[in-house]
């Protein structure tokens, strides 16, 4: 079983390694609320988004399996 962080860590570093794949611009637009511009802000604040305490594990796990 992953952890939730290491989970996060797949997460973000998929995003930052494939930009463009539509399973990172799901994960942008479910955490972020916007189809945006990648770069290094976005990773910034994608990173931010999703150590929210706002954020449930459900949603993390999800995204996740989409990257998966």
């Amino acid at each position: 079983m992953v952890h939730q962080e290491e989970k996060i860590r797949q997460i973000l570093d998929f995003v930052q390694a494939h930009p463009e794949s539509l399973a990172s611009r799901s994960v942008i637009r479910r955490f972020m609320s916007s189809d945006v511009e990648i770069g290094h802000e976005l990773t910034d604040g994608l990173e931010i988004a999703i150590k929210s305490e706002k954020i449930n594990s459900k949603e993390i796990d999800l995204c996740y399996d989409l990257i998966k």
